[in-house]
Parts: C-alpha cells; sequence; structure tokens
C-alpha cells in the first residue's frame, strides 16, 4: 500500500511545472499617484490599472500610456475584487452599504469611455464577484 502511495505521490510531482514569467516593463505608479495602491488589477490590454485604497474604499483607474489618473468611485468596499471587461472598455465593481446593520453589495459598471456608472443589481447580500466572459 505505501509503495502504490509512494508511486502515485512521484508521478503527481513530477507532472508539476512552473510557470515562467517574463517581465517586459516594470512601473512604479506611487509616486506619480502621490499615495498608496492597494490590489492592483491590470486591464486585458496592460495599459490600465485599477486599485484602491488599503480599507478597500474607493477605485482609480491609472493609464500606463497617458500618466492620468481617474477617480472612479470613493464608495466604501469598492476596491474589493473589481474586475475589468474583456474589450477593457468597462469596469465591473461592487460597492457595499450597510442596511440594519448588515453589509449590502450591489454591482455597478464603469464605462472607461463615457465615463459613467451604471448600477446593474440592486444592493443584496449575496452578490458574488464579477467575472468576465466571452
Amino acid at each position: 500500500m505505501k509503495l502504490n502511495l509512494t508511486i502515485v505521490l512521484l508521478a503527481c510531482i513530477a507532472t508539476l511545472s512552473a510557470q515562467t514569467v517574463k517581465v517586459t516593463n516594470h512601473y512604479e505608479i506611487t509616486p506619480l499617484t502621490e499615495q498608496s495602491a492597494f490590489c492592483p488589477v491590470i486591464s486585458p490590454d496592460g495599459s490600465k490599472v485599477i486599485y484602491t485604497a488599503h480599507n478597500f474604499s474607493g477605485l482609480k483607474s491609472y493609464d500606463l500610456t497617458t500618466g492620468e489618473m481617474k477617480i472612479i468611485t470613493n464608495a466604501d468596499g469598492a476596491g474589493f475584487d473589481p474586475v475589468f471587461s474583456l474589450d477593457g472598455s468597462m469596469i465591473y465593481y461592487r460597492p457595499q452599504s450597510r442596511i440594519d446593520g448588515r453589509v449590502h453589495r450591489s454591482l455597478d459598471e464603469y464605462n472607461l469611455n463615457t465615463q459613467k456608472t451604471r448600477q446593474l443589481i440592486a444592493p443584496s447580500r449575496d452578490i458574488k464577484r464579477p467575472i468576465a466572459i466571452a
């Protein structure tokens, strides 16, 4: 039994391989934004970074090509797991509010082209993390 288990474990270890990551550019955006940037998310084309504050309040966008910083929202909890759309034109985030002492989240969409926000799902207790799909 021990021999069979050892063979299976060795076979599993042999199939594991590490990813090779190649860094093409290194950007330090904190001096440019004049504040700390937490939980960064890079757009699909690599031209923008969205980030939040240490307590996940607010969401900001930094354009790596132009150096322009935009405030997307100042809402509490908005920086917790934001997601870009596949084409990078929309950002989906979940601001939170407290209703009767309980945390409720809504799902909001921010259009980077028109700079307008739209609420997609009203505040609820069971909003899950959005994902970008084709």
